[in-house]
């Protein structure tokens, strides 16, 4: 007993044009993919946070941005990075803080380099404190510039 399909073809034929059907295009070459978008790699030399566990990334090929989540109080936080660029020879050019906010915007410069931290302090479940953290980094820049590069002096410490 035959079944008519699709008006008048039987199922033999159906099978047999989708058969045909996927040889033929088994031959076909595909285009291939796009290759993947260049990324700046400037984030990678800025220090991150021990125990910081990375959340989000973006960028292009003169730009990029990491968010990071970490265990860890906003003053502690705010701190390793007040400490720690100077170190690696990044001159902080501004810094904005709500410290009622617990919240921090850095501004810092290397080379031609320009990096901005954005920090956010949290209460978490069970009074368990974390700060959330994005750094910004763009290449580019004026490296033949002969203006001197003034970093702010940074506020004291409590």
């Amino acid at each position: 007993m035959q079944t008519t399909l699709f008006r008048g073809l039987t199922g033999r034929v159906v099978l047999a044009l989708l058969a045909l059907s996927t040889t033929a295009f088994a031959g076909c070459k595909k285009a291939p993919p796009p290759a993947p978008a260049v990324r700046a790699q400037i984030v990678k030399d800025i220090p991150r946070i021990p125990g910081a566990t990375l959340l989000d990334t973006a960028g292009t090929d003169d730009a990029e941005r990491w968010t990071f989540i970490v265990v860890l109080p906003y003053d502690s936080a705010r701190r390793f990075f007040q400490d720690t660029l100077p170190k690696l020879g990044w001159a902080v050019m501004g810094e904005t803080e709500r410290r009622d906010r617990e919240t921090l915007n850095l501004y810092a410069d290397k080379a031609s380099n320009h990096m901005w931290v954005q920090m956010q302090g949290q209460l978490w479940e069970f009074g368990i404190r974390r700060t959330m953290y994005t750094v910004i980094a763009a290449a580019g820049g004026r490296p033949d510039s002969t203006a001197p590069v003034r970093p702010l002096p940074l506020p004291a410490r409590p």
